[in-house]
């Protein structure tokens, strides 16, 4: 009977379980997210969202800006010093000396022009005396020509310098054009010079140049004292000597030879359009002995001024234009002929007397780095104002960019020796 009870009781106890079980389970209610409530959290991830994305745009910005002007500053430091390194060797030449020509009230140097003796390595140049001065040529251009023109005695005319335009290739307008010379190789030393025929030193005759001396060609012959370096035209070389035409009239007191086709570099340096998929980039690019390279890019501006000593000492800046025009009464040092005759000065002499270049260039970021179309910037050429893009050689797209003058002033001490 007990049994039965007990078992009874478990299964009324079962059956209490299941209905409690059944009862919780169906009055329990699905619950979920409401419009009111949806509408809520969709307004704040909008909000959210959109700090999102002006923090990243706002970082994105920061970065093109910092980009863009650690490109400028990289640039910058770069040009500078290349231009700085080649420019202070304008005119140099082996053996460099001087004399004080008591003729002159100042004292100041003479300087022996150069003795062209066969075909004129520089174009324009006829054979006899060759000034110096013309070891520096520049040009002040507009909007479509230079002063001095880009043809007249001096220039580099041998190089493909390209015309003022818009299109890609062509030269920007408002910038200046610089060619400089200087004999840049190291030569060969001179043990006797007889008639036609140079005779080399025993040093020089074991230690051949790498590349074999061409039969022809031309070479410049200087010696140390104080005498013209001679222009003369090479037509046999051998591994001892070289021969000549005609006689240098040289000695061989310290005496070199320079391979005018190696061991001298015309240098020119200029701005052009540089088209890049589609875009605009002003270049600064340079031509050494025929070869054209490109130096930086993003060059909106390319100055130079010129220091001018004039026979008392005094020290004039100008532009090419003006220096082209200084006063032939003015014009120093005094040069003289392969006689020790003096030369009279001619127009251009005043390339003779400039003894430092002021170099000033505008650089932009290359690529958008703002989101002004028209930022302003301060280039000392302009004037001392802040200036924008409408101040800016027109023709070509100048997009939305930050710039950075940059300039330096270059000792031209070899131009006055």
């Amino acid at each position: 009977m007990a049994q039965i009870q007990n078992k009874a009781l478990q299964l009324y106890q079962g059956h209490k379980q299941m209905n409690l079980y059944k009862n919780t389970h169906t009055n329990t209610k699905q619950k979920g997210f409401s419009i009111v409530e949806l509408m809520i959290a969709v307004f704040i991830g909008i909000i959210i969202l959109t700090g999102l994305v002006q923090v990243f745009d706002t970082s994105s910005k920061m970065n093109r800006t910092q980009n863009g002007l650690a490109r400028i500053q990289e640039n910058g430091r770069y040009a500078i010093s290349l231009m700085k390194q080649t420019i202070e060797q304008t005119g140099y030449q082996y053996c460099m000396g001087e004399s004080n020509d008591p003729s002159l009230s100042t004292n100041q140097p003479t300087k022996f022009a150069w003795d062209i003796r066969s075909l004129p390595f520089i174009p324009g140049f006829a054979i006899g005396p060759f000034d110096p001065a013309f070891l520096l040529h520049g040009h002040e251009c507009g909007d479509s020509v230079c002063a001095p023109t880009m043809n007249s005695l001096g220039s580099n005319t041998a190089a493909l310098v390209p015309d003022i335009g818009t299109d890609d290739g062509d030269r920007m307008a408002g910038t200046d054009v610089l060619t400089f010379r200087y004999i840049s190789g190291p030569g060969r030393e001179v043990q006797s010079i007889s008639g036609d025929t140079i005779t080399f030193t025993p040093w020089e005759i074991a230690n051949p140049p790498s590349v074999a001396v061409p039969n022809t060609g031309q070479v410049l012959v200087v010696n140390c004292d104080d005498s013209s370096p001679t222009l003369v035209s090479r037509t046999a070389a051998g591994s001892s000597t070289i021969t000549v035409s005609p006689d240098p009239l040289q000695n061989a007191h310290l005496a070199k030879v320079f391979d005018m086709q190696s061991d001298f570099s015309t240098i020119t340096y200029y701005v052009a359009n540089n088209v890049v998929d589609g875009r605009d980039i002003p270049t600064l690019f340079s031509n050494v002995n025929g070869v054209t390279n490109a130096i930086i890019e993003g060059v909106d501006a390319f100055d130079i001024i010129y220091g001018v000593m004039n026979n008392a000492g005094g020290i004039t800046f100008l532009d090419a234009a003006g220096v082209q025009n200084f006063p032939i009464a003015n014009c120093w040092p005094a040069i003289k002929n392969i006689n020790g005759t003096s030369i009279a000065n001619t127009a251009g002499c005043g390339w003779r007397s400039v003894v430092s270049a002021e170099v000033h260039m505008l650089l932009n970021t290359i690529y958008n780095s703002t989101n002004n179309s028209n930022e302003q910037f301060k280039y000392s050429q302009y004037g001392n104002e802040f200036y924008d893009q409408s101040d800016l050689p027109s023709g070509i797209e100048h997009y939305s960019m930050h710039r950075k003058e940059f300039s330096t002033t270059i000792s031209l001490k070899n131009v006055m020796h």
